[in-house]
């Protein structure tokens, strides 16, 4: 089991995707900005293994957020979500930390299985994803 920090400042994705990263047996840890989740992980008494954050809507700035972390967590694996990807310059930063980036709306089975591989180790996390021409499976559930 890992400890994995969800950042996100929607509330839908977060608890989308801390569902999908539980049922995995992966302990996970919600903040809804950067700086929440510093004052989370600098309270932690086991160390963070992966990062999930959102990319262009935080107010700390996402990369500075997993730089900040890995002085703590030389360790910490990170996984971007990005609303905007092909913003160039920020995705090439992103990836430069060895993190992998998923463009929103994402396919749920394959940002954790990237979180998975991430915790594994493996370089294919890293790659961006094959566009499967498949219709994205993160959607907001009818509850109607």
């Amino acid at each position: 089991m890992a400890t994995i920090l969800l950042v996100n400042d929607e509330r839908i994705s977060r608890t989308l995707l801390r569902v999908a990263l539980e049922r995995r047996q992966h302990e996970v840890i919600e903040a809804s900005s950067g700086r929440r989740a510093l004052v989370l992980a600098e309270r932690r008494q086991r160390p963070v293994d992966l990062v999930v954050a959102e990319l262009s809507s935080l107010k700390t700035d996402a990369l500075q957020l997993v730089r900040s972390l890995r002085r703590c967590y030389p360790a910490l694996r990170a996984l971007f979500l990005s609303r905007s990807l092909g913003a160039g310059e920020l995705e090439h930063q992103a990836r430069a930390t060895g993190a992998a980036v998923f463009k929103q709306p994402f396919d749920m089975a394959a940002v954790v299985a990237a979180a998975e591989a991430l915790l594994a180790g493996s370089e294919e996390a890293r790659k961006p994803p094959a566009h499967s021409g498949e219709p994205p499976r993160l959607r907001k559930a009818n509850t109607g």
